[in-house]
C-alpha cells in the first residue's frame, strides 16, 4: 500500500543486493590467518603464510633431524682412542682440529673444543687458541672434511705452542676426519680392535669420528650429544595426536638407532647424505603421506625445501631458517607442537567463519528477497538488510578474534 509495483519490487532488491554483499566470506580467511599468525610469534613461533597453516594441518608424518633437533647440539668429545705410531696425542688433536676449523658442522666445534682442552685445559675464551689454516679443503656434507695440511706450516705452528711434530720430514699432509663411508671412499680401514670400540661407543649413543693422516686412522673420537629433555615427550605426544614420527641422520646406524629408542622413534633413516634426506621425503610423499620436516642446520635445508612443511628451530643456521615455512625461535621442541596444534585450531577457526557467513547468507537473503512476505507480510527493509550485513562482518571478525584465546598444548610429564 503506497508504492507502485516498481518502487515495491526496488525496495526488496536494495535490500537483497546489500545484505547479499560478501564481506563475511572475504574476511573468513585473511582474519583467521592474520591473528593466528600473530599467536604464533607472541609464542615465538613464525608462520610464512596461510599456505604453511594449511598444509601445516594436514600433516601426517614429521621427520626429524637428530643433532641440533633432538638432541641439545652441544656434542663434545667424552673418549677417544689414539692410534697414529709416532704422532703424539696432542699433535693428531692439533691436525684433526686444523682440519675441521673450516667446517660449520656442530661435531667440527666439538673437535675443536677437545683440541683445545687437550693442548692447554679448560679455557672460557675459545679464540685464546687458533690453528693452521688447511689448504685444498674439500668440505663434504653427511661425510667429513678433506684437507691438506703443509708440512712447514704446521711445524711453525706446532712450535709455536711448544709441541714437537711427530715428523721431522716438513712434508704436506693429507688429512681426513669424519664417518665411515668418507674412509671407505678414502681407502681407510680401521684396525679390528678399533672398529670394536668404535662399535661399544654407538651402541651407548654416541658418534664415532674417525680422523686419519696419509691414508691411515690416526686417532678416533667418541662424541656424546645429550638429548633434548623435552623431545621423548613431544614425540609421544605427536604420536597421540595421530601423527608419526621418523628421523633422518647422516649419523651411523647403532647410534641413530640408540638415540631413537631413547625417544621413542621406530621408523629410522640414519647413515645419509643430505640428498639421501630428500629421497626419503619424496617417497614418503609418493605414498600419498603429507610429511613435515624438522631440521636445524645447513645438511637439512634440501629436505625442509622438499617436505610438505619445513620447520626449522631459529637457533639453527640462516639457509635452514631461509628454507622452513616455520620457524622456532626457540630452541624448544615444545614449539613443533604449538607449531602443528595452531594451525589445526586457526583452520578450524576458518571453517567456523565461513559457516557463519554462510548461514548469514542462507538466512537473510530469502527474507530480503520477500520470501515471507506471501504468507506474513515480513519485510526486510534495506536499512535493516545493511545492519545486518554489518553484523555478518563484525561476528567473523569476533569469531577469528577468539583464536587470541588460544592456549599452547602442555606436555604430560
Amino acid at each position: 500500500q503506497g508504492h507502485n509495483v516498481f518502487l515495491f519490487s526496488l525496495t526488496f532488491g536494495i535490500s537483497v543486493v546489500v545484505v547479499a554483499c560478501p564481506c563475511a566470506l572475504g574476511l573468513a580467511t585473511p582474519t583467521a590467518i592474520m591473528v593466528g599468525t600473530g599467536v604464533g610469534a607472541t609464542n615465538g613461533v613464525l608462520i610464512k603464510g596461510g599456505d604453511a597453516l594449511e598444509k601445516a594441518c594436514h600433516v601426517s608424518c614429521l621427520v626429524f633431524d637428530k643433532t641440533g633437533t633432538l638432541t641439545l647440539g652441544l656434542p663434545s668429545v667424552v673418549d677417544s682412542l689414539h692410534l697414529h705410531p709416532y704422532m703424539k696425542e696432542e699433535e693428531c688433536a692439533v691436525l684433526a682440529a686444523t682440519a675441521e676449523s673450516s667446517s660449520e658442522h656442530p661435531l667440527a666445534r666439538a673437535i675443536l673444543k677437545y683440541a683445545r682442552d687437550v693442548l692447554f685445559g679448560k679455557v672460557r675464551d675459545d679464540s685464546q687458541v687458533t690453528f693452521d689454516t688447511p689448504e685444498e679443503v674439500d668440505i663434504l656434507p653427511g661425510f667429513g672434511v678433506i684437507c691438506t695440511v703443509k708440512g712447514a706450516a704446521h711445524a711453525e705452528h706446532m712450535a709455536r705452542i711448544n709441541l714437537t711434530p711427530g715428523s721431522r720430514n716438513a712434508r704436506n699432509m693429507r688429512v681426513c676426519i669424519g664417518n665411515r663411508k668418507l674412509m671407505q671412499s678414502e681407502g681407510v680401514r680401521p684396525p679390528e680392535s678399533a672398529d670394536l670400540w668404535m662399535k661399544d661407543q654407538e651402541e651407548g649413543g654416541r658418534t664415532a669420528v674417525m680422523f686419519a693422516v696419509d691414508g691411515a686412522v690416526a686417532s678416533i673420537f667418541a662424541i656424546a650429544d645429550p638429548l633434548k629433555p623435552e623431545a621423548r615427550g613431544v614425540v609421544e605426544h605427536l604420536q597421540a595426536m595421530g601423527i608419526a614420527c621418523a628421523m633422518a641422520s647422516g649419523d651411523n646406524w647403532r647410534t641413530a638407532q640408540a638415540i631413537g629408542r631413547d625417544v621413542g622413534i621406530s621408523d629410522i633413516h640414519a647413515g645419509i647424505s643430505p640428498g639421501e634426506k630428500v629421497d626419503v621425503i619424496k617417497e614418503m610423499q609418493r605414498k600419498n603421506v603429507s610429511v613435515g620436516m624438522v631440521g636445524d642446520g645447513v645438511n637439512d635445508s634440501p629436505a625442509l625445501v622438499a617436505s610438505d612443511v619445513g620447520i626449522a628451530l631459529g637457533s639453527g643456521t640462516d639457509i635452514a631458517v631461509e628454507a622452513a615455512d616455520y620457524v622456532l625461535m626457540r630452541d624448544n621442541l615444545e614449539d613443533v607442537l604449538m607449531a602443528v596444534d595452531l594451525s589445526k585450531a586457526t583452520m578450524r577457526r576458518i571453517k567456523q567463519n565461513y559457516v557463519w557467513a554462510m548461514v548469514y547468507n542462507i538466512v537473510c537473503i530469502p527474507l530480503a528477497g520477500g520470501a515471507l512476505f506471501p504468507s506474513t507480510h515480513l519485510q526486510l527493509p534495506p536499512w535493516v538488510a545493511g545492519g545486518a550485513m554489518a553484523l555478518s562482518s563484525v561476528t567473523v571478525v569476533a569469531s577469528s578474534l577468539l583464536l587470541k584465546l588460544y592456549q599452547r598444548p602442555v606436555l604430560t610429564q
